[in-house]
């Protein structure tokens, strides 16, 4: 990851969001059940790819450098165990200003040009509890996409239990 300032928790602070044009995603989740615990829980794998045409925020310039950094916000399990493959490239080029904040992968940067910006994504992530996908903030949701033939894993917490027995 390349070095960007902090706040006092470590975390990079926040820049605008980037206006996602166009997102295109693959999510593909496997259940599974904890093994060596004292009581099994619910994990999955989720691998997740996507495609997506993103432009700078209204009102920054397109030279602008620091002060013109926005972020693009992807989803994660809300339980994060583990996470691996990430590989991220925007206008065809590999990118590792990624980092994690508040159960979000958030990729930081420039975006130039005057016209969207093709970026991808791919990652597996490894985790626990109930999964809701939700669009990025700053896309339309007719523009988002996601192609899953299950976008919740059979959970076994009481939450989920309750709801298919309904």
């Amino acid at each position: 990851m390349n070095k960007m300032s902090t706040t006092s928790d470590g975390a990079p602070p926040q820049r605008p969001l980037a206006q996602v044009k166009s997102f295109d995603a693959h999510i593909g989740l496997t259940p599974k059940l904890s093994i060596g615990t004292a009581e099994p829980e619910s994990i999955y794998e989720a691998r997740f790819t996507a495609k997506m045409q993103a432009t700078r925020p209204g009102g920054l310039a397109p030279s602008a450098k620091p002060g013109g950094d926005c972020e693009v916000l992807l989803p994660l399990p809300p339980q994060l165990i583990s996470l691996a493959d990430l590989i991220v490239t925007v206008n065809g080029e590999p990118s590792e200003n990624v980092f994690l904040r508040d159960g979000k992968l958030v990729w930081r940067g420039t975006l130039t040009g005057a016209g969207p910006t093709p970026m991808e994504f791919t990652y597996t992530a490894v985790g626990r509890g109930c999964i809701r996908w939700r669009s990025h903030p700053a896309a339309s949701l007719t523009l988002f996409k996601p192609r899953s033939s299950r976008m919740v894993p059979m959970c076994e917490c009481s939450r989920c239990r309750s709801s298919r027995q309904a």
